[in-house]
């Protein structure tokens, strides 16, 4: 009923039980207790307390104790706590205005559930731990020391330290259950320290291990640790769970793997994983991480790394050092070594990635993903800044239906497009150099195509995808433009071309075995044409030039030089429509005696030039309409190329087709419908 014993124990509900006492003597102020002052000493035979406070009752076994003035002194107490128990405790209350006290123990066994409510219950508990809430387990301690105000204690106003024996703690903030088999811990002024601990968190081992953490207004750690061996896919989203608002990360997932961190360092703020400042090395080991952005899964075999933190007045940045990252994308084998620098919105790339193969899906999706997270407000891509280069060496690069092999390049992050220099990209035995930029929907390209007396059987079967179509060696030069969104570069492209090719033979060309097939029906040349699908047309040389105008071909200079026929035209080809519009002057060689047994009267005519046939070609690449011309519907240009071909002068006539064939022929012109195909 004292008015100073109301305020200093109103947490304290009940207390039964009874005390001994020896030579007690009490002096003061008759109706003012707090000026009381005692000197006795006694024994506890059994104390009873209940409290809101507390879960259980705490009950106090028998023990002694001394009291002078304001200080009680007890020590060899036993007490326990539903589950929970501390053995042999000493200590003492200093019975102040603001009483105070101090304990010492031996053994104590904690149950969360008999002690949390009292821990969870403070007004000043640090926000920081609510995530962790519901929390069970056990502690049991070698030994243990607490201290703290009696009236009403804040969380960080009790200190406490203790020799772990064992800990055992399940959390729904926790990935899994903590274990803790040795080490010290202690608590005091919102400080939470770690020594020399040795744990496992669910699958994942640390050894060790020390830290502190400052849980105030702004939590801080630092941790030190000799080694851990973390299992990923329980450690990563863990990691994710500390900072909703970054969703970035939250796209990417690791199923399996482990991570081997040794010579551990770590501080910085608790919840803002971004600005963590690092020193350690790790090893990875089998780890997959799958991700939209990525399509197949990344598998990251085995690999070495450092990363560590150099700080500057204005700035933290993480550098990660990569020693020959083994890694598995889909079907195909990857290599990665370099650096990465990490900063506030900031990556600093100098990596060099050697691959077995790569495929343009894989990239495209990366593309797709890029493109489509920058179209959603406030997202973090768009406002991540990244720079540097990657210098890719792939075996193999897939961009169906063909194939660049080998494929090196260096592709340069800068603020506002990406630049990827081409050094080498060979494609259907065709090298190309260069440089395209991409920037927002812009793709500028610039490519030098080259080829030295290479084989024409490989690369007309590659470009085509079909076998045994020509033979002979062959050169190549030219350059390539274009600026435009990325889906409409062939139409825009420009530049020019030139090819030769020599001593060789056409088994399979579509537009040439229409040609001949005409020429096989004529009075003139029926039976002594080439056959494709035999022997094949010999040739001595092919010629192409042709500028290259808003992705059409415009032939400069287009001739064959045949064993058996001359051939020359003049027209364009369109690339991106796969379409075809060509004037096609054919000269069959050695042939003037037949000309005169045929139409002797114009013999004398014709002295020692050789005749020609026009033809017009148009509609699809794959099947062209051919038919015919009449000689008034050649121009100069065509006829010229072709006497500069055979360094002979030519005449043009009309072809007289055989009895019967000449019908034929027109009618199948007339319903013959134009298709399409694919060179």
């Amino acid at each position: 009923s004292f008015e100073f014993f109301k305020k200093n124990m109103s947490n304290i509900s009940g207390l039964n039980g009874d005390v001994a006492v020896n030579n007690l003597a009490i002096n003061g102020p008759l109706f003012r207790p707090m000026n009381w002052r005692f000197q006795t000493r006694g024994v506890v035979n059994k104390l009873i307390l209940t409290s809101e406070m507390l879960t259980n009752a705490l009950q106090i076994n028998r023990g002694h104790f001394t009291w002078q003035g304001t200080k009680i002194t007890f020590s060899g107490v036993d007490a326990s706590l539903g589950k929970s128990s501390m053995q042999r405790v000493a200590g003492d209350v200093n019975w102040t205005k603001a009483p105070v006290f101090s304990t010492r123990s031996g053994r104590a066994l904690f149950h969360l559930e008999d002690i949390s409510p009292l821990i969870f219950s403070s007004k000043n508990m640090p926000t920081v731990l609510d995530r962790f809430k519901p929390i069970s387990g056990s502690l049991a301690f070698k030994g243990m020391t607490a201290s703290g105000p009696i009236s009403k204690p804040s969380f960080g106003q009790v200190s406490f330290s203790a020799d772990v024996e064992q800990i055992m703690l399940h959390s729904k903030g926790l990935p899994g259950p903590l274990r803790v088999d040795q080490g010290k811990i202690s608590w005091g002024k919102n400080r939470f320290v770690l020594k020399e601990i040795d744990a496992s968190l669910a699958n994942s081992t640390i050894s060790r291990f020390s830290a502190g953490f400052d849980l105030g207004k702004s939590p801080t750690f630092e941790v030190h640790s000799q080694s851990m061996v973390l299992v990923a896919d329980q450690v990563y989203p863990w990691l994710l769970s500390f900072n909703k608002t970054d969703t970035f990360f939250e796209d990417f997932s690791i199923t399996q793997g482990k991570l081997y961190l040794s010579g551990i360092d770590l501080t910085g703020p608790l919840l803002l994983p971004a600005r963590w400042h690092y020193a350690l090395i790790g090893n990875m080991k089998d780890l997959v991480l799958i991700s939209d952005a990525l399509g197949d899964p990344v598998k990251v075999n085995n690999g070495s790394f450092q990363l560590t933190t150099d700080t500057t007045p204005q700035v933290a940045r993480n550098r990660v050092r990569m020693n020959a990252m083994d890694l598995t994308w889909g079907e195909n084998s990857l290599t990665l070594t370099g650096e990465m620098v990490l900063q506030k919105n900031k990556t600093l790339l100098d990596l060099i990635l050697t691959a077995d193969a790569i495929d343009w899906d894989q990239v495209n999706r990366i593309f797709d993903y890029a493109e489509k997270k920058s179209n959603v407000p406030d997202n973090r891509l768009n406002k991540w800044d990244l720079q540097g280069i990657i210098k890719v060496q792939a075996d193999l690069f897939n961009y169906e239906p063909y194939s660049v092999s080998p494929l090196k390049a260096d592709v340069s992050f800068e603020p506002d497009h990406v630049a990827i220099t081409v050094n080498e990209a060979v494609l259907c035995s065709i090298s190309f150099q260069g440089r395209l930029k991409v920037k927002a929907q812009t793709l500028e390209i610039f490519l030098v195509p080259t080829a030295v007396n290479q084989m024409l059987a490989p690369a007309a079967s590659c470009f085509a995808n079909q076998k045994n179509l020509a033979e002979g060696t062959f050169d190549l030069n030219g350059q390539l433009l274009s600026k435009s969104k990325p889906d409409e570069f062939l139409r825009s492209m420009t530049g020019e071309m030139t090819f030769t090719a020599e001593k060789g033979r056409i088994y399979r060309f579509g537009l040439l075995a229409k040609i001949l097939s005409i020429l096989n029906v004529t009075e003139i040349y029926r039976g002594e044409v080439p056959d494709l699908i035999g022997e094949g047309f010999a040739y001595n040389k092919i010629t192409i030039s042709a500028d290259l105008e808003g992705g059409k071909l415009i032939m400069q200079e287009c001739a064959i030089d045949g064993v058996s026929m001359g051939i020359a035209c003049e027209g364009n080809i369109d690339l991106s429509e796969k379409k075809m519009d060509l004037t096609v002057l054919v000269a069959p060689l050695k042939t003037v005696d037949r000309i005169v047994k045929f139409l002797p009267l114009i013999g004398h005519i014709l002295g020692g030039t050789l005749i020609s046939i026009p033809f017009s070609a148009k509609g699809d690449l794959a099947d062209p309409y051919v038919i015919p011309l009449h000689p008034a519907a050649v121009g100069s240009g065509v006829l010229g190329i072709l006497e500069r071909t055979l360094k002979l002068p030519i005449t043009i006539i009309q072809p007289v087709f055989s009895s019967g064939k000449t019908e034929k022929k027109e009618q199948n012109a007339d319903d013959k419908p134009e298709s399409s195909g694919v060179p």
